[in-house]
Protein backbone atom coordinates (compact mmCIF):
# COMPACT_ATOMS: atom_id res chain seq x y z
CA UNK A 1 0.00 0.00 0.00
CA UNK A 2 1.44 3.37 -1.00
CA UNK A 3 1.54 6.37 1.30
CA UNK A 4 -1.14 8.00 -0.84
CA UNK A 5 -3.48 5.14 -0.06
CA UNK A 6 -2.69 4.98 3.63
CA UNK A 7 -5.80 5.14 5.77
CA UNK A 8 -6.18 6.80 9.08
CA UNK A 9 -6.64 3.41 10.69
CA UNK A 10 -2.97 2.71 10.01
CA UNK A 11 -1.80 5.92 11.67
CA UNK A 12 -0.33 5.89 15.13
CA UNK A 13 -1.10 8.61 17.64
CA UNK A 14 0.75 11.79 16.73
CA UNK A 15 1.41 15.25 18.08
CA UNK A 16 0.26 17.36 15.10
CA UNK A 17 2.19 20.47 16.19
CA UNK A 18 5.46 18.55 16.05
CA UNK A 19 4.90 15.72 13.59
CA UNK A 20 3.50 17.90 10.79
CA UNK A 21 7.06 19.14 10.21
CA UNK A 22 8.55 15.72 9.45
CA UNK A 23 5.54 13.47 8.70
CA UNK A 24 3.05 15.73 6.93
CA UNK A 25 1.14 12.97 5.14
CA UNK A 26 0.50 10.80 8.17
CA UNK A 27 -0.12 13.83 10.37
CA UNK A 28 -2.69 15.51 8.13
CA UNK A 29 -4.64 12.25 7.94
CA UNK A 30 -4.58 12.03 11.75
CA UNK A 31 -5.68 15.67 12.08
CA UNK A 32 -8.64 15.20 9.73
CA UNK A 33 -9.68 12.07 11.59
CA UNK A 34 -9.14 13.28 15.15
CA UNK A 35 -8.55 17.02 15.46
CA UNK A 36 -10.06 18.86 12.48
CA UNK A 37 -11.12 21.90 14.51
CA UNK A 38 -12.52 24.75 12.42
CA UNK A 39 -11.30 27.26 15.00
CA UNK A 40 -7.72 25.93 14.77
CA UNK A 41 -7.95 26.04 10.99
CA UNK A 42 -9.15 29.65 10.98
CA UNK A 43 -6.52 30.78 13.51
CA UNK A 44 -3.66 29.16 11.57
CA UNK A 45 -4.77 30.77 8.30
CA UNK A 46 -5.19 34.13 10.05
CA UNK A 47 -1.70 33.94 11.59
CA UNK A 48 -0.31 32.99 8.20
CA UNK A 49 -1.75 36.23 6.85
CA UNK A 50 -0.19 38.19 9.72
CA UNK A 51 3.21 36.64 9.03
CA UNK A 52 2.89 37.47 5.32
CA UNK A 53 2.16 41.09 6.26
CA UNK A 54 5.22 41.31 8.50
CA UNK A 55 7.45 39.90 5.78
CA UNK A 56 6.07 42.39 3.29
CA UNK A 57 6.76 45.19 5.76
CA UNK A 58 10.37 44.00 6.01
CA UNK A 59 10.85 43.64 2.25
CA UNK A 60 9.19 46.97 1.43
CA UNK A 61 11.02 48.72 4.31
CA UNK A 62 7.78 50.25 5.54
CA UNK A 63 9.54 51.51 8.65
CA UNK A 64 10.90 54.35 6.50
CA UNK A 65 7.36 55.67 6.07
CA UNK A 66 5.28 54.57 9.06
CA UNK A 67 5.82 53.64 12.68
CA UNK A 68 6.27 50.11 13.98
CA UNK A 69 2.96 50.49 15.83
CA UNK A 70 1.18 51.23 12.56
CA UNK A 71 2.91 48.29 10.88
CA UNK A 72 1.75 46.01 13.67
CA UNK A 73 -1.82 47.30 13.45
CA UNK A 74 -1.87 46.81 9.68
CA UNK A 75 -0.52 43.27 9.90
CA UNK A 76 -2.98 42.25 12.61
CA UNK A 77 -6.04 43.64 10.88
CA UNK A 78 -5.40 44.17 7.16
CA UNK A 79 -2.98 41.30 6.54
CA UNK A 80 -4.55 38.93 9.04
CA UNK A 81 -8.19 39.28 8.08
CA UNK A 82 -7.37 40.00 4.44
CA UNK A 83 -5.31 36.83 4.34
CA UNK A 84 -8.17 34.90 5.92
CA UNK A 85 -10.37 35.95 3.01
CA UNK A 86 -7.91 35.63 0.12
CA UNK A 87 -6.35 32.38 1.35
CA UNK A 88 -9.79 30.77 1.60
CA UNK A 89 -10.57 31.85 -1.96
CA UNK A 90 -7.27 30.28 -3.04
CA UNK A 91 -8.13 27.12 -1.09
CA UNK A 92 -11.42 26.92 -2.99
CA UNK A 93 -9.54 27.35 -6.27
CA UNK A 94 -7.03 24.63 -5.32
CA UNK A 95 -9.81 22.21 -4.43
CA UNK A 96 -11.71 23.10 -7.60
CA UNK A 97 -8.64 22.50 -9.77
CA UNK A 98 -7.79 19.29 -7.91
CA UNK A 99 -11.00 17.76 -9.25
CA UNK A 100 -9.60 18.21 -12.77
CA UNK A 101 -6.64 16.03 -11.85
CA UNK A 102 -8.65 13.29 -10.19
CA UNK A 103 -8.55 14.60 -6.64
CA UNK A 104 -10.75 12.86 -4.10
CA UNK A 105 -10.78 15.52 -1.39
CA UNK A 106 -13.16 18.35 -0.63
CA UNK A 107 -12.97 22.00 0.42
CA UNK A 108 -12.91 21.24 4.14
CA UNK A 109 -10.03 18.76 3.83
CA UNK A 110 -8.10 21.08 1.52
CA UNK A 111 -8.69 23.95 3.93
CA UNK A 112 -7.33 21.86 6.81
CA UNK A 113 -4.27 20.88 4.76
CA UNK A 114 -3.63 24.50 3.80
CA UNK A 115 -4.04 25.70 7.38
CA UNK A 116 -1.61 23.21 8.90
CA UNK A 117 0.93 23.88 6.15
CA UNK A 118 0.94 27.43 7.57
CA UNK A 119 2.69 26.24 10.73
CA UNK A 120 6.14 27.37 9.47
CA UNK A 121 4.65 30.84 8.97
CA UNK A 122 3.38 30.80 12.55
CA UNK A 123 6.93 29.91 13.57
CA UNK A 124 7.95 32.88 11.42
CA UNK A 125 5.99 35.14 13.75
CA UNK A 126 8.10 33.92 16.68
CA UNK A 127 11.19 34.51 14.57
CA UNK A 128 9.97 38.05 13.78
CA UNK A 129 9.56 38.80 17.50
CA UNK A 130 13.14 37.65 18.10
CA UNK A 131 14.22 39.76 15.12
CA UNK A 132 12.56 42.86 16.54
CA UNK A 133 14.20 42.30 19.93
CA UNK A 134 17.58 42.15 18.19
CA UNK A 135 17.20 44.77 15.45
CA UNK A 136 14.34 46.95 16.76
CA UNK A 137 12.97 49.40 14.15
CA UNK A 138 15.82 48.56 11.77
CA UNK A 139 14.01 45.30 11.00
CA UNK A 140 11.69 47.44 8.84
CA UNK A 141 13.95 50.27 7.65
CA UNK A 142 16.37 50.74 4.77
CA UNK A 143 18.96 52.50 6.93
CA UNK A 144 20.51 50.20 9.54
CA UNK A 145 23.32 52.05 11.37
CA UNK A 146 23.12 49.92 14.51
CA UNK A 147 23.25 46.68 12.55
CA UNK A 148 26.06 47.94 10.31
CA UNK A 149 28.08 48.97 13.36
CA UNK A 150 27.88 45.57 15.05
CA UNK A 151 29.46 42.35 13.78
CA UNK A 152 27.06 40.34 15.95
CA UNK A 153 23.97 42.05 14.52
CA UNK A 154 25.31 41.81 10.97
CA UNK A 155 25.77 38.06 11.33
CA UNK A 156 22.38 37.83 13.04
CA UNK A 157 20.71 39.52 10.06
CA UNK A 158 22.14 36.86 7.74
CA UNK A 159 21.02 34.07 10.05
CA UNK A 160 17.58 35.67 10.34
CA UNK A 161 17.25 35.82 6.55
CA UNK A 162 18.33 32.21 6.11
CA UNK A 163 15.84 31.02 8.72
CA UNK A 164 13.06 33.04 7.07
CA UNK A 165 13.87 31.45 3.71
CA UNK A 166 13.98 27.97 5.24
CA UNK A 167 10.53 28.47 6.76
CA UNK A 168 9.11 29.67 3.44
CA UNK A 169 10.54 26.63 1.64
CA UNK A 170 9.20 24.25 4.29
CA UNK A 171 5.78 25.87 4.17
CA UNK A 172 5.66 25.15 0.42
CA UNK A 173 6.83 21.57 0.99
CA UNK A 174 4.12 21.02 3.60
CA UNK A 175 1.44 22.55 1.38
CA UNK A 176 2.32 20.29 -1.55
CA UNK A 177 2.55 17.18 0.65
CA UNK A 178 -0.67 17.76 2.59
CA UNK A 179 -2.75 18.69 -0.45
CA UNK A 180 -1.39 15.60 -2.19
CA UNK A 181 -2.47 13.47 0.76
CA UNK A 182 -5.98 14.81 1.27
CA UNK A 183 -6.69 14.69 -2.47
CA UNK A 184 -5.15 11.21 -2.75
CA UNK A 185 -3.03 11.97 -5.78
CA UNK A 186 0.61 12.53 -6.69
CA UNK A 187 2.92 15.38 -5.75
CA UNK A 188 2.97 16.52 -9.38
CA UNK A 189 -0.83 16.80 -9.44
CA UNK A 190 -0.73 18.61 -6.11
CA UNK A 191 1.67 21.19 -7.51
CA UNK A 192 -0.47 21.51 -10.65
CA UNK A 193 -3.60 22.12 -8.55
CA UNK A 194 -1.90 24.73 -6.36
CA UNK A 195 -0.34 26.60 -9.29
CA UNK A 196 -3.45 26.42 -11.47
CA UNK A 197 -5.61 27.60 -8.59
CA UNK A 198 -3.29 30.55 -8.08
CA UNK A 199 -3.36 31.43 -11.79
CA UNK A 200 -7.16 31.29 -11.86
CA UNK A 201 -7.16 34.02 -9.23
CA UNK A 202 -4.24 36.16 -10.36
CA UNK A 203 -4.66 36.22 -14.17
CA UNK A 204 -8.03 38.08 -14.12
CA UNK A 205 -6.60 40.60 -11.65
CA UNK A 206 -3.52 41.23 -13.81
CA UNK A 207 -5.69 41.50 -16.93
CA UNK A 208 -7.95 44.01 -15.20
CA UNK A 209 -4.98 46.11 -14.08
CA UNK A 210 -3.54 46.11 -17.60
CA UNK A 211 -6.88 47.19 -19.06
CA UNK A 212 -7.13 50.07 -16.60
CA UNK A 213 -3.59 51.38 -17.30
Amino acid sequence: MSDLEQTTGDIEEVNPWIDIWSRPRQTIDWIIENNSSLLTTVVLIYLGGVCFGIRQAEVKELGDKISVGTILTMTLFVSGFGGLLTYNIWIWAIDFCASWFGGKGNFRKTQTAFAWSMLPMVAGLILAIIGYVLFEEELFTSETPNIDGSDFLTISVWVYGILELALVVWQIVLLVATVSQVQRFSVAKSIASIVTGFLILIVPIVALVLLMT
